[in-house]
């Protein structure tokens, strides 16, 4: 999946525990031009980081998922791999720990994602 990102390359690793959403959110994002790689489950998306911490430079997380919860991934990424920007992609956006730096609505169109990635893959 994916191709350069139009804000200056690097990988954005996306979480999401439910299948559809996560492929039709890949997509709109590939088609935007980021280079997403998908991953269904918070468990696996771990040792993704941990395995290459300075691969992904945004990580966008669903927020309720079995097992760890988008807020777990996020505290456990942000230690494996600080440098590593997270979103969380939330239907209760009033959420926003600390080690989280943006925080998108589920029931935003695509566009305030790319928006976030854009400005996040900048800095």
């Amino acid at each position: 999946m994916g191709r350069e990102s139009k804000a200056g390359g690097g990988q954005v690793l996306l979480v999401d525990d439910e299948g559809v959403a996560l492929q039709v959110l890949g997509h709109g994002l590939e088609r935007e031009g980021f280079n997403v790689t998908c991953v269904d489950d918070p468990a696996t998306a771990l040792r993704k980081i941990r395995a290459r911490p300075g691969r992904y430079r945004v990580m966008v997380t669903d927020l309720n998922m079995p097992k760890m919860s988008g807020i777990q991934l996020a505290r456990s990424v942000r230690a494996s791999s600080p440098r590593t920007r997270i979103i969380l992609h939330s239907s209760d956006p009033k959420q926003h720990p600390p080690y989280v730096d943006l925080v998108v609505a589920k029931s935003d169109c695509i566009s305030e994602l790319v928006d976030g990635l854009s400005k996040l893959l900048v800095d």
